[in-house]
């Protein structure tokens, strides 16, 4: 792998970490928000 493409895996990752936290965090405080599943569901998505 080129460096440019694993620098985008690495942030593609990164981005996906962190919208599951988030949207795990809305599930349990009960906020309105995406629910965790399809947050996963659609970061195993986009790394693929």
């Amino acid at each position: 792998m080129a460096g440019a493409e694993i620098n985008s895996r690495l942030t593609q990752i990164e981005l996906a970490t962190v919208s599951s936290l988030r949207a795990l965090q809305m599930d349990i405080e009960g906020d309105e928000g995406v629910p965790a599943a399809a947050v996963l569901r659609k970061a195993r998505a986009a790394l693929r």
